[in-house]
């Protein structure tokens, strides 16, 4: 449970085998809205079997202190601070969501930092309905388990989903909303020619948050980048079909298609 000090806060991150990077290079995966670094816990461990893998939770959520943030782009300074602190020279860079719209900023603003990009179930705008973010406010805990409906395929158990929300109830109502209103403001539609790094696009076949439109857009937009649909998938890819997931990430992170 390694622990870092930025701007005067603690910040949280999980690795695999390794504590520290070796030769100045990483994965970091980045996680969505009202989430924490426990979503990636599959990842984790099948990337760091052969290379530096963290997740992180990012300031106001998980363990770490500090205080959400309603910008994408302040969101995305913060990355360059922890990657520097970490003293990594390149990432590939593996965000969900709000975590992928991150990773899409920061391959934009500090392009040398950034080796590789996974895009998991995110897009290049992501536009938030209004039930939810006035819900966020109203009612945390049944707004999360509206995400029971719309964060998953109806074809995955709920052994699967109930951990899931559980972990989302047990966030802050207030990091939420500034996640969710920085998801909402996010719009990079026009700039995505300026992402010249190898990327791979994943999303899930029956997601309703992030559907897989908006994948294939990023795809036609991100010059040479691939796509890979799952089926029988939501919102939560990355726990309702892990081991997809994992190969597609092992694959193209360790210099596959």
């Amino acid at each position: 449970m390694p622990i870092i000090e930025i701007n005067g806060n603690p910040v949280h991150f999980l690795t695999g085998h390794a504590t520290r990077p070796t030769d100045g290079e990483g994965i970091l995966l980045i996680h969505g809205a009202g989430s924490s670094s426990l979503i990636w816990l599959s990842q984790r461990r099948a990337l760091g079997e052969s290379a530096f893998a963290c997740a992180l939770d990012l300031p106001g959520h998980g363990q770490s202190g500090g205080t959400a943030s309603d910008s994408i782009s302040d969101y995305a300074a913060f990355i360059r601070q922890f990657i520097l602190a970490l003293e990594m020279e390149r990432v590939s860079l593996v965000g969900h969501s709000m975590g992928g719209a991150i990773a899409m900023q920061l391959a934009m603003e500090y392009p040398d930092l950034v080796a590789r990009l996974v895009l998991v179930g995110t897009g290049a705008k992501l536009g938030v309905t209004k039930a939810i973010l006035t819900g966020l406010t109203a009612d945390f805990d049944r707004t999360m388990e509206m995400m029971r409906e719309f964060a998953f395929s109806p074809k995955t158990n709920p052994s699967v989903i109930d951990p899931v929300i559980a972990q989302m109830k047990q966030g802050d109502p207030a990091s939420a909303l500034a996640d969710f209103t920085a998801c909402d403001r996010f719009d990079r539609r026009g700039d995505l020619a300026a992402i010249g790094v190898p990327a791979l696009i994943v999303c899930g076949e029956d997601d309703l948050l992030t559907p897989v439109k908006y994948s294939q857009y990023l795809h036609e937009g991100i010059q040479g980048s691939g796509l890979r649909v799952i089926p029988e998938a939501g919102h939560m890819i990355m726990v309702e079909k892990p081991e997809q997931v994992n190969s597609a990430l092992v694959d193209f992170l360790s210099g596959g298609g």
